[in-house]
């Protein structure tokens, strides 16, 4: 039958047409970019002083430990390098988002359960990455809300 198309031969020509260059996009497609993660020894890392959430939350850090204990860390942690003067990097990490399970790690470490410089998984922004966090991610609500006014800071 003349002028029919399966799926599978529709399927083929957009292939084809694909590997010509061909698009039915008039533009190209923009991919992302992820930030890189690592695992970074938790004495390399520091709180920052322009972590969102200024309140407690509902589970408070020494609950916040023991899940980390019993579950392991469920969600890296957010992170940029320190630099100095120079604009060179410390070697150094500073946590803009994630202060709640930096804090609970840190007790850990206090607690002797935890090794200082055991490995932290870490997701490594750029030095522009604290003005994407201003607000509590929807998202998640059964995250911490951050405090009203710091929204302004």
């Amino acid at each position: 039958m003349t002028g029919f198309h399966d799926g599978l031969e529709v399927e083929r020509e957009s292939l084809s047409a694909a590997r010509r260059g061909e698009s039915d996009m008039a533009t190209a497609v923009q991919k992302i970019k992820l930030s890189p993660s690592r695992d970074i020894p938790f004495n390399k890392l520091v709180l920052s002083q322009s972590n969102v959430r200024r309140v407690k939350a509902g589970v408070s850090i020494e609950q916040l430990a023991e899940s980390i204990a019993l579950r392991t860390l469920l969600q890296s942690l957010s992170v940029r390098a320190v630099v100095d003067a120079d604009g060179q990097e410390t070697g150094m990490f500073e946590v803009p988002a994630g202060g709640r399970r930096y804090r609970a790690l840190e007790l850990l470490v206090k607690q002797k359960r935890m090794a200082k410089t055991q490995p932290v998984p870490c997701v490594v922004h750029g030095p522009g990455y604290r003005k994407h966090i201003r607000q509590p991610d929807r998202a998640f609500p059964s995250r911490a809300a951050g405090d009203a006014a710091d929204r302004y800071l």
